[in-house]
């Protein structure tokens, strides 16, 4: 005949206001992580906006030469605007 020990650890209950704590970290989380996508999408428009900027001053600098080449800077400014705005 075989015997069998089994050892039933013993239940160890969870420190009160546990589950409370871990909502509020939960929440503060979700908070931060909104901050930042809000920031970081923020920060790419301002980006987008600058570059803009600067292919219409270097397009504007471009009329007296060539300007064709001015008009098309020009339009890729505006396009890519568009597609930020329509993308937003």
């Amino acid at each position: 005949m075989t015997s069998l020990t089994v050892h039933v650890p013993a239940k160890i209950n969870a420190p009160r206001g546990a589950w409370l704590a871990a909502a509020v970290f939960a929440r503060l989380l979700q908070a931060l992580h909104i901050s930042k996508t809000v920031r970081s999408g923020q920060r790419q428009r301002r980006q987008l906006e600058n570059d803009a900027a600067r292919v219409r001053r270097f397009a504007q600098q471009m009329m007296a030469f060539d300007p064709r080449f001015a008009s098309d800077l020009f339009a890729a400014a505006d396009r890519a605007e568009r597609a930020d705005s329509a993308g937003r």
